[in-house]
């Protein structure tokens, strides 16, 4: 929704649902299914003996609670999936329609030409398998007019704006109904399966919560909502730090700039541009959480324990905190979450010991214990726990960075070009296309985050940190690249997070500016990467509905041109003859700007050429730009050389003498080459 006065209204309403009176409604519906879950984690015998249970999977469990609740809470429902299978889909089709959800809110552009119905086909599947079943929910809702139901559906039909007197539609109370039991099901269910998982790995804390509680409620049964249960903070600092560690919505929050701009740390951001940070990244940044790979609950206390921390770090950690996302369009239902965890946490831990399982199961979810910062490492127990999905020896970065199996990362199609020294073996399992779709960013650390689940759609690799060259116009103004940010979404499919490129062109206008943003910063990259194999690219590209099929053609006749341009001047620096301004640069200028006000064209003008062109000038230019960020001890002297030929020839350069320039080209070349592949004569 992008009307900020009928998204303020609607948040009015729907927040009447989440008001404190409404949680004290709600209590007696979390702890009847949270005590049916304790129930059904230890058989009956074996609470008599007091001996271990058989090793739990917390995070299917975690699911079926998350599940359970939120469904009672918004229709009334109970559909106890805890204790029957009957509903058990449901969650599966939640967590598959969320993976196509989850890269569309990060590139609303793979919508274009209908590409994310070929490359999600297994996720629109899920949805659709989950459309009849909530709406048959909204249906039987709406006819069922008990007015003593307490749950949010019925606040909701009743509510209205306090400001306007306006209540919900019939279409909006469902839509939000709707989206409640999907946000609040998936959500929560992340954080107590991450809080049990690392209170399972680092024992000190375990030992503190579990002292809290027993001090706190001398039995389960007096585990409520109340004094007792907010006075507990090591409980909360667990929950914070799990929050911290392993939000459950990591990406970027987009938010578009309005009005008369903004200005963010000295970056001007011009109206129309979406601007976001990703809360996994600002969650692991060292500025604000020292150790942030670290499971660190004692980091958001101030008190007597000499593990706890200054007040000014507590602040500091707490300004860099945002699960919920922060201001007007935060989470409604950040305190029906927090009154979930706790509740959960508590009783659980109250009821019940726990540790990590030994045996054939060991290590899963976890990493080596002598990882450094940055570097975690998947456990070798996975190879043989996880064949489908984790298979082939190991494969170390050798800056130490992250080791990871050959054919995961073949899987995943993603792989840092440049900085590695690439065996045989893995040159063959990449294609070369996706080598070249990230040859253009250094990865500054990447760090393997996995969930206690040991199915392998619970795991997820995230990829974050990368560096982009700063550049000037040939007018002085700054041209910022800020192309990707590399993150993992879940269920293993990685998608690249764009930050939308600034055009500070003053011979651009605002729409031609607008439209640019909209829709040609996904590049390239990635549709390869996310179609996996340009064999499987030129499949769906071969699919897509017109006007795509009339374009692939004038695409590869583009490049046809472009690439007649090149011969045309390598022809010429061979004769040797000058070389102009007016040619190849010019004429691609002024194609870019006939083409630029029809943005349609121009996104499909991207797809035709990221299909036939993929290992095209475009990536060798970028691998130039970053040699030279890299080596900046080149770039004064090259500039030098350039100046002082620009000042002889009056904008024409014999580019044969430009000696200096000729050489950086061909060892940038070397070093990064458009084939890594053997040649067959």
């Amino acid at each position: 929704m992008t009307d900020t006065k009928q998204s303020a209204q609607r948040r009015r309403i729907v927040s009447q649902g989440f008001s404190s009176i409404a949680l004290s409604h709600y209590e007696p519906i979390i702890m009847k299914h949270i005590r049916r879950l304790a129930k059904q984690l230890v058989p009956d015998q074996l609470k008599k003996s007091r001996d271990w249970s058989a090793a739990q999977n917390m995070s299917e469990w975690a699911n079926r609670l998350s599940f359970d609740i939120i469904s009672d809470i918004v229709f009334g429902a109970e559909y106890k999936t805890i204790d029957i299978p009957d509903y058990r889909y449901v969650l599966d089709c939640i967590d598959g329609a969320n993976v196509r959800t989850s890269v569309l809110f990060q590139a609303a552009e793979l919508t274009v030409g209908r590409i994310d119905r070929y490359v999600f086909a297994k996720s629109i599947k899920a949805r659709n398998r989950f459309i009849p079943f909530i709406s048959s929910l909204v249906k039987n809702r709406l006819q069922d007019h008990d007015t003593k139901r307490k749950d949010v559906f019925s606040l909701l039909s009743g509510a209205k704006d306090p400001d306007t007197g306006e209540g919900l539609s019939v279409k909006a109370l469902g839509g939000e109904s709707t989206t409640l039991v999907m946000a609040g099901s998936d959500t929560t269910s992340t954080v107590i399966a991450a809080t049990l998982f690392y209170l399972s790995k680092y024992p000190d804390a375990y030992r503190r919560i579990k002292s809290e509680l027993q001090q706190n409620f001398p039995t389960v049964d007096h585990v409520r909502l109340g004094p007792r249960l907010s006075s507990c903070r090591y409980l909360r600092a667990c929950i914070d730090e799990s929050l911290r560690l392993s939000p459950p919505v990591g990406g970027s929050p987009w938010r578009r700039v309005t009005s008369e701009g903004l200005v963010v740390d000295g970056q001007p951001l011009p109206v129309g541009c979406d601007a976001g940070i990703s809360t996994y990244a600002l969650h692991h940044n060292p500025t604000y959480f020292p150790d942030p790979f670290v499971f660190q609950p004692s980091r958001w206390l101030v008190g007597s324990d000499t593990e706890d921390c200054e007040e000014n770090s507590v602040r500091l950690a707490q300004s860099a905190f945002a699960p919920f996302s922060i201001g007007p369009r935060s989470c409604l239902g950040k305190g029906l979450a927090y009154a979930e965890l706790t509740l959960s946490i508590a009783t659980l831990l109250r009821k019940y010991d726990m540790r990590a399982t030994e045996g054939p199961f060991r290590g899963i979810g976890g990493a080596r214990e002598t990882a450094t910062y940055g570097e975690k490492v998947l456990d070798s127990t996975l190879n043989s726990k996880l064949p489908d999905a984790y298979s082939g020896k190991p494969f170390k970065d050798p800056s130490g960075q992250v080791i990871l199996p050959m054919k995961y990362l073949a899987e995943m199609s993603a792989y840092p070009r440049g900085k590695l020294s690439l065996s045989e073996e893995l040159k063959h399992k990449i294609p070369t296309e996706q080598l070249l779709a990230f040859g253009d960013y250094k990865v500054v650390y990447t760090f393997v985050h996995k969930y206690v689940s040991p199915r392998h759609r619970h795991y997820d690799a995230r990829l974050q940190e990368v560096v982009y060259p700063m550049l000037a116009s040939e007018l002085g103004q700054p041209l910022n690249w800020k192309p990707v940010n590399l993150m993992a979404l879940e269920k293993s499919v990685l998608a690249p997070i764009v930050n939308r490129t600034l055009f500070n062109f003053p011979n651009y206008n605002s729409e031609i500016e607008a439209s640019l943003s909209r829709y040609v910063d996904v590049l390239p990259m990635s549709i390869l990467f996310l179609a996996k194999s340009p064999r499987r690219l030129k499949k769906v590209v071969a699919r897509l509905a017109p006007p795509v099929r009339a374009l692939q053609k004038e695409a590869w006749n583009i490049g046809h041109r472009i690439r007649c341009m090149v011969l045309d001047r390598l022809q010429e620096m061979k004769d040797p003859e000058f070389v102009t301004k007016d040619d190849t640069i010019q004429w691609l200028i002024s194609f870019t700007k006939e083409k630029a006000t029809d943005a349609k064209y121009l996104s499909h003008w991207y797809l035709g050429t990221a299909a036939f062109s993929a290992a095209g000038l475009g990536p060798l230019l970028r691998n130039v730009l970053l040699d030279l960020a890299a080596h900046p001890e080149y770039m004064q002297p090259l500039r030098d050389e350039i100046g002082k030929f620009m000042d002889e020839h009056n904008d024409s350069i014999p580019l044969c003498k430009l000696v200096g320039l000729d050489s950086f080209l061909k060892e940038s070349l070397r070093h990064n080459p458009p084939t890594l592949s053997s040649m067959r004569h």
